[in-house]
C-alpha cells in the first residue's frame, strides 16, 4: 500500500482492507472464540498483506485486567477512601481465583483516555470505577476491550456498556420514605447532583405522598466534600431556617452535621433527625442505608470474565440494593 510504512501500519488499516470494523480486528488479535473462521482468516490476510507486525506480547492478551479509577474532582486519592478500598478487594478476590493480575491507575476528573501506565494494550479487559466519562468509554470501546462500569450513579443506557451500580433510585426512596414513616416530611437533601438517580428517588417518593421540597431544601451541591455540607447547614442555621430532618450523602458528613447541631444546644434526633448512608456496618449512629462496595468489586470482575468469554452479548447492568440499619440504642 503505497504511502503507508510498513512499520506504522495501523489496526484501523487492517480493518478497511480486511473490510471489517477495528473491534472485529482486534476480536481475531484477541483470539476471539465469536469470530468465524473465514473473518479471522480476512483480517490474518490484510495483516500480511500491509505487513503489519505483533509485537511481543501485544497480541496475546496477558492473564490482567485494567482497573481505572475516574474520581470526582474533589477525591485527589480514592484509594484512600474506604469505599473504593473494599471495591478494589472485591475486584481482587475474583481476579486471584481466575488468575489474572489487577493493575490499577488512577485518571484525573474528566479525563478522556487513560495514562500510557495503564497499558491497555496488554489487558484482556477493563473496569472503569466511579465517574467516568463517555470519551474515556468510547476510548476503551473503540479498542475493542471487554469493558464494565462500576459507577456512582447510572451510566446512560446509550452508552452501551456493562454496569454494576447501586441502586440510587430505590435508596433514594427508601430514605424517603423512613423520613415520611417517622414522620418527617420538612427535610433537606443534602446530596450532590451527581447523584441524581438518588435524589429523583426522593423526589418522587414525595410527590406520591402529593408533597414537595421547596428549592432551599434541594440545594444544588456541586461536591461530596464534607465542606459544602457545612456551609448549607449553617445557612439554614443563619436564616433560621433549620429542617426537621437531613437526608445526607454519606457517614462522615452526618457525624460532622450532627457536631455543628449539638454546639447549637440541638438535639439529635429528637430537634434534628438525620438519615445517611454508609459501607461500614458499625457506623450506627443514624439510620442508614449499608451499601456493599466489596460485592459491587466482585461483581463487577465476575462481569468482565463475561464479557471476555462471550463478547457478543448485549450490554446489561446489575444494581445493589441496600439494607436499612437503624442506630444502636
Amino acid at each position: 500500500m503505497a504511502g503507508i510504512k510498513k512499520s506504522n501500519v495501523t489496526m484501523t488499516a487492517v480493518a478497511r482492507r480486511a473490510g471489517v470494523s477495528q473491534t472485529t480486528v482486534s476480536r481475531v488479535l484477541n483470539h476471539s472464540a465469536a469470530i468465524n473462521e473465514e473473518t479471522r482468516l480476512a483480517v490474518r490476510r490484510a495483516m500480511e498483506e500491509l505487513g503489519y507486525r505483533e509485537r511481543e506480547k501485544e497480541r496475546e492478551r496477558k492473564n490482567r485486567i485494567a482497573l481505572l479509577m475516574c474520581p470526582f474532582a474533589e477525591q485527589r486519592d480514592p484509594l484512600t477512601l474506604d469505599f473504593f478500598g473494599e471495591l478494589l478487594a472485591g475486584v481482587q478476590e475474583i481476579l486471584d481465583r481466575e488468575r489474572f493480575e489487577l493493575t490499577v491507575a488512577t485518571l484525573p476528573c474528566g479525563a478522556a483516555a487513560p495514562p500510557d501506565s495503564a497499558d491497555l494494550e496488554s489487558a484482556a479487559g477493563v473496569i472503569v470505577v466511579n465517574n467516568p466519562s463517555l470519551q474515556l468509554v468510547r476510548y476503551i470501546a473503540g479498542r475493542g476491550l471487554p469493558l464494565i462500569a462500576a459507577a456512582a450513579d447510572v451510566v446512560p443506557e446509550e452508552w452501551g456498556i456493562d454496569m454494576v451500580i447501586n441502586n440510587n433510585f430505590q435508596f433514594g426512596k427508601q430514605a424517603c420514605r423512613y423520613m415520611l414513616e417517622h414522620g418527617i416530611d420538612r427535610f433537606a437533601l443534602l446530596m450532590p447532583k451527581a447523584f441524581e438517580e438518588r435524589i429523583l428517588g426522593v423526589t418522587l417518593e414525595l410527590a406520591r405522598h402529593g408533597k414537595l421540597l421547596p428549592p432551599e431544601y434541594l440545594p444544588e451541591l456541586d461536591s461530596t466534600d464534607i465542606s459544602v455540607y457545612i456551609k448549607t447547614l449553617l445557612g439554614y442555621l443563619a436564616a433560621g431556617n433549620l429542617p426537621r430532618g437531613l437526608i445526607v450523602q454519606h457517614y462522615d458528613a452526618a457525624l460532622a452535621l450532627a457536631s455543628i447541631l449539638e454546639c447549637h444546644r440541638l438535639r439529635i434526633p429528637e430537634d434534628v433527625a438525620i438519615f445517611t448512608f454508609s459501607h461500614r456496618a458499625g457506623h450506627d449512629r443514624f439510620p442508614m442505608l449499608l451499601q456493599f462496595p466489596r460485592e459491587i468489586g466482585r461483581k463487577a470482575a465476575q462481569g468482565v470474565f463475561s464479557a471476555i468469554r462471550w463478547p457478543e452479548t448485549a450490554p446489561c447492568s446489575y444494581m445493589f440494593p441496600a439494607r436499612l440499619v437503624e442506630p444502636a440504642k
